[in-house]
């Protein structure tokens, strides 16, 4: 890959978003989005280092054996898609990172409103020793024991919600403060329409730095021809791969991520261009990839 690695501290305007297609679908009814972004600046040199980590990264695929080798353009995108997705989750909203990892995704408010039902049977299911992207306004910080807070969120009613956070992060826990937007991490206690808890909570921006660090290795493994036990980075792959091949020859990719994501939301939605798709796969096919996840399910008899 011909990729410049030298930081370029002009500034771009915004960043991109690529949502993965949903589960159940086949592929060739993919569908990807690209959302302009106006609220994120990202500069050339956050762009070209990242797409230097993301080529580097790549680099076991590119001298295997066996194996795709994604393209420059591709690269680019998936770093993109990497940039744009750490805020996004870190912001507590609907991600790549949080459908791959099967986390919910609430405000305070929004659980409130679950458990406000007063029923229990149904609230608790859907959060209860589940982890689930928590985020809101907070009201209250509060020692719980030695080295743990709990944090109470604002806006949620006669429905108390809190979340315990163990105190191994200063740098983080200083920026706690009541009437601050805290996003979090946590996994579910259970909760009553009195009061709701999620327990070993972390910062979501730092949950997301790790998180998306396996996940590039699951795409690693994939382009060496891997089993990877995640659909939504297989559809992924063949989302980008597809994407890429209708980018323009003038895409500079390799240096602008503003004109790169132009180039890649120029080409519209290629939800219907099924043929794309089945090339893309038979491609993959052909180079050895492993798209077993995409066979449908076989019924028992």
């Amino acid at each position: 890959m011909a990729l410049a690695c030298l930081p370029d501290m002009y500034a771009a305007d915004e960043n991109v978003r690529l949502l993965a297609i949903r589960h159940g679908k086949s592929i060739d009814q993919g569908e990807v989005m690209f959302d302009l972004l106006s609220s994120f600046p990202s500069t050339k040199a956050n762009f070209r280092v990242g797409l230097c980590v993301t080529v580097m990264a790549l680099a076991p695929a590119l001298g295997a054996a066996k194996g795709y080798v994604p393209s420059d353009v591709e690269a680019a995108l998936l770093t993109l898609v990497r940039q744009d997705d750490l805020r996004t989750f870190g912001e507590g909203q609907q991600s790549f990172a949080a459908q791959a990892l099967n986390i919910d995704v609430a405000t305070a408010s929004e659980i409130a409103h679950v458990y406000k039902s007063g029923n229990d049977a149904k609230a608790n299911p859907r959060f209860l020793n589940r982890r689930v992207l928590v985020s809101g306004t907070i009201d209250a910080v509060q020692s719980d024991s030695p080295g743990r807070t709990a944090l109470v969120y604002a806006d949620t009613g006669t429905t108390q919600v809190r979340a315990m956070t163990h105190d191994e992060q200063p740098s983080r826990t200083s920026a706690w403060r009541v009437g601050s937007k805290v996003v979090l991490v946590c996994t579910g206690a259970g909760g009553t329409s009195r009061a709701v808890t999620f327990d070993d909570c972390e910062n979501a921006d730092s949950f997301a730095r790790r998180e998306w660090g396996h996940l590039n290795s699951w795409f690693v493994d994939f382009y060496q021809g891997k089993y990877v036990p995640n659909i939504m980075v297989v559809t992924m792959a063949i989302n980008i791969a597809a994407r890429a091949s209708r980018m323009p020859a003038d895409h500079h990719c390799a240096v602008s991520a503003e004109k790169c994501r132009e180039a890649a939301m120029a080409i519209g939605s290629l939800t219907d261009d099924d043929g794309l798709f089945r090339e893309v796969v038979k491609r993959f096919e052909a180079q050895g990839l492993d798209l077993s996840l995409l066979a449908p399910a076989q019924s028992k008899p």
